[in-house]
C-alpha cells in the first residue's frame, strides 16, 4: 500500500506540471502574438543596395535618426528615443 501512495503523488505532481506548462505555453503564445502585432504597426521596409532596411516614422517636427546596435528590430530606435524630452524631439 505504501507504493500506491507514492504513485498517487507522482500522478498528481505530473498532472499539475502538465497543466502548468500548458498554461505557460498558452500565455507565451498570446504574448508573442500581441508583441508581433504591436511591432508590425507602422513598419516600413525599403530596399537599398546593401539589402532591406526596416524603419518607422513617428512624431512631427525636426527629423532625428536613431540607430540601435545589433540585434532587435526597427522599433528599438523608438524605445531608445522614449526618455528624451518631448519638447526637443516630438
Amino acid at each position: 500500500m505504501k507504493h500506491a501512495g507514492l504513485w498517487a503523488v507522482a500522478i498528481v505532481t505530473g498532472a499539475t506540471l502538465a497543466v502548468g506548462c500548458g498554461l505557460a505555453a498558452w500565455r507565451f503564445d498570446a504574448d508573442i502574438t500581441a508583441a508581433s502585432a504591436k511591432a508590425a504597426h507602422g513598419s516600413v521596409l525599403i530596399e537599398t543596395r546593401c539589402g532591406p532596411i526596416e524603419y518607422q516614422e513617428a512624431g512631427v517636427g525636426l527629423a532625428l535618426l536613431v540607430v540601435h546596435g545589433g540585434g532587435g528590430g526597427y522599433d528599438q530606435g523608438l524605445l531608445l528615443r522614449a526618455p528624451w524630452p518631448r519638447q526637443a524631439f516630438a
